[in-house]
């Protein structure tokens, strides 16, 4: 794979002399080959000879005229290969140059190594704001020759950091299979030493990736066929070609079209069943892998047939999806004959990788929620399995195949605000499945994996996000958004003390993205003026609280939109305010986030044990990983990571270390830090106003305002 610096400096002045060298080539070779056609060997061929000499020749000068023609094609193959490789290769690194510009907007430049790192993050302001250095020029320069990073890359910047890394790592992958691609296509147009010429097999770099795919897809299908009896050795070879074309949708179409769903399903129940192998890690390993990689180049497959201008092979494809979810409901026979999994458990585990087309994961959906619900309890078959097949991965085979559909749901922001804009689907996915009779698997956040799966899903489905994607940037918000967010506060508002915690993290990230009318439901006096239903809000911001990294989540990443709230010189609706007004609005809101803590650790679930293990996880929690945990909440996360969050911050640790809460202190003495950094950022952006009003023309007076607002906030009935 080439380097961020390899990529970047890449001087295409060889490689733009080869290309119009061989174009040369190629046209001479053609017009030579006409020239033969046209002359020596049509009159070879319009000539009445007879006898062996005349036989000999003949031959001899139909194969030099065909050569021509022949070595025309290949030239032509090659520079058709060699240009659209240069061309890509162009646009690869004219987009790093761009992602190098967006990133020394954001205050961030890259390295030479292709690491980002903050511009200046060697310097910071002190408590008396001037400016100080963590590092000498020496230690800096030691450091930057070690290829250690980790000083210029404060916490507060790392969820951009993250962005621009990971898009940088997809260009510079997708510069390496263009490399590859173009690589493989001229070794093969060249032949071998002393070949005859031959006919071009193709002339662009995209028909050699076609050719390519096709080729690698019948080698994989070969692996597959082999079932059981497969090697790890062809297994993990199988996984390479997996690997190494996950991004071809020629590829990925030819295996779909060749690999139907009860062929599939076989392969699965016997690739991955324990039964003939017993314990074997390194065969597990080779394994799950395969499964990720299948995955994502059947997601690939799924979203080809639906690429409206582009699509490929539409009508296998979408019969392929439908005769998958209708495979669903039954359980696969194994080769043994023994009874293996049902169809969906087997999917699904593989599903979770790859990114599928709305209209299969809908499909999908509809289909397993319905199979479920006919079992007593819903879902409870799905534990059955686990008597009847030892998996080789061990707990990494979910059980519960909604684990998997909504993982690969949350990769399809689209899809997942289709599912949740059914009530009946959203109900039963957000409250409805009755836990109690599913597979109790836990996910990487330590909670119930499908539950988790879930939330991430509601997260796409009303941001239009891929939670998974660390490159992910913030996307404009649509009606379809808006709506998935008031039906989800409702269905979870509802469920009160019972809302599953695996969803208080989500939520947090929901409200991060929906920023202003957050702001604006909890910081607004009247009805009309608030986008969302504020007591559905603020039950499900009193459950999230609960959860001290769902709670800091919020908390510290809100104050980014109540500084912007400031700039919105009206209400949600269009009705002008005064300036004012938002600096009362904010602190409001500040009240309203005050008042849900309380609640949340004060309330009839909540005990001192509760509150002391909370205490300390917020203790131990730091700054740093607050905002490490949100890699997608983008530029209104990080406007707001630097003096309003750490104040905030700031208040927080003194009141736990000193003990007190509002049944003895007001809001605006709990977060007084947080306040008046807020007042004076207001200040900041309204001077002009602030000093015609007799109640903001002094500092006194503006924090006196947002003290009171947010007094005011805290009642749940304003």
């Amino acid at each position: 794979m080439p380097t961020y610096q390899q990529l970047t400096s890449l001087d295409f002045a060889q490689l733009n002399q080869a290309v119009e060298d061989w174009n040369t080539t190629a046209q001479r070779m053609t017009e030579l080959g006409e020239e033969s056609s046209d002359g020596m060997l049509a009159k070879t061929r319009a000539a009445n000879w007879f006898g062996m000499n005349a036989t000999a020749s003949g031959e001899r000068i139909e194969q030099a005229a065909l050569a021509f023609t022949y070595a025309g094609s290949q030239a032509s193959g090659i520079y058709g290969v060699l240009r659209d490789f240069r061309d890509r290769q162009k646009d690869c690194q004219q987009r790093l140059r761009e992602l190098s510009e967006e990133a020394w907007g954001k205050g961030l430049s890259v390295t030479p190594d292709g690491q980002v790192v903050a511009r200046g993050g060697n310097a910071y302001i002190d408590d008396n704001g001037n400016q100080q250095y963590r590092l000498t020029d020496e230690e800096v320069e030691r450091l930057y020759r070690q290829g250690d990073y980790s000083q210029f890359q404060p916490p507060e910047l790392q969820a951009e950091i993250n962005s621009i890394k990971a898009r940088i790592q997809a260009v510079l992958e997708e510069s390496d299979e263009f490399d590859k691609a173009a690589s493989r296509a001229l070794l093969e147009l060249a032949g071998d030493d002393g070949a005859p010429f031959a006919m071009s097999a193709y002339s662009t770099l995209e028909s050699a990736e076609r050719r390519q795919g096709f080729e690698d897809a019948e080698e994989a299908l070969a692996i597959i066929d082999k079932g059981p009896t497969a090697t790890d050795e062809e297994l993990a070879h199988l996984n390479e070609l997996l690997d190494s074309q996950k991004n071809n949708e020629y590829f990925a179409t030819h295996l779909m079209s060749q690999l139907p769903p009860n062929k599939l399903l076989l392969f699965l129940g016997d690739i991955y069943d324990a039964e003939g192998t017993g314990p074997d890690d390194h065969r597990a390993a080779i394994i799950g892998d395969m499964g990720e990689n299948l995955g994502i180049v059947l997601g690939l497959a799924s979203q080809s047939g639906h690429a409206g201008t582009d699509t490929i092979q539409p009508d296998m494809v979408a019969a392929w999806e439908d005769d998958m979810v209708a495979l669903g409901g039954q359980r696969v026979i194994l080769s043994d004959g023994r009874q293996g999994p049902y169809g969906f458990q087997l999917m699904s585990n593989i599903m979770g990788s790859g990114e599928y087309s709305t209209h299969y994961l809908t499909n999908y959906h509809e289909a397993l929620v319905s199979w479920e619900q006919e079992m007593s309890p819903p879902g409870s078959a799905w534990n059955r399995t686990a008597a009847l097949y030892t998996p080789i991965t061990g707990d990494a085979f979910r059980l519960d195949p909604m684990t998997g559909l909504m993982e690969a749901t949350a990769r399809s922001p689209e899809a997942a605000a289709t599912i949740f804009s059914n009530d009946e689907a959203s109900e039963y996915l957000l409250t409805g499945r009755p836990l109690e009779g599913l597979p109790p698997e836990l996910g990487e956040g330590g909670g119930r994996a499908a539950s988790e799966a879930i939330g991430n899903a509601f997260l796409a489905a009303t941001t239009g996000m891929n939670p998974y994607d660390p490159g992910a940037l913030p996307v404009e918000q649509e009606d379809v958004h808006r709506r998935n967010l008031d039906r989800g506060l409702a269905i979870m508002a509802e469920a009160g003390d019972d809302l599953q915690p695996e969803f208080r993290e989500p939520m947090a990230k929901v409200f991060l993205n929906h920023g202003e009318e957050y702001v604006q439901t909890s910081g607004s006096l009247d009805e009309r003026e608030r986008p969302l239903h504020k007591e559905h809000l603020f039950e499900v911001t009193r459950q999230l609280s609960r959860d001290p990294d769902a709670y800091a989540l919020l908390n510290s990443g809100i104050n980014a939109a109540l500084v912007e709230s400031f700039h919105h010189t009206e209400t949600f609706d269009g009705e002008p305010i005064d300036p004012g007004d938002t600096l009362g609005r904010a602190g409001m809101a500040v009240g309203f986030l005050e008042q849900a803590r309380y609640e949340a650790l004060h309330g009839e679930l909540a005990t001192a044990e509760s509150r002391a293990v909370w205490d300390a996880r917020m203790q131990y929690h730091g700054w740093g990983g607050i905002v490490g945990q949100t890699p997608y909440a983008g530029d209104i996360f990080q406007r707001g990571v630097d003096v309003w969050s750490q104040k905030w911050l700031d208040d927080e640790l003194e009141r736990i270390n000193d003990g007190y809460s509002l049944d003895s202190k007001k809001v605006s003495e709990i977060r007084d830090r947080q306040l008046v950094a807020l007042a004076e950022e207001w200040y900041e952006i309204h001077p002009d106003w602030a000093e015609s009003s007799e109640s903001h023309n002094t500092r006194f007076g503006r924090v006196g305002e947002i003290h009171a607002s947010a007094n005011l906030g805290n009642n749940r009935n304003s």
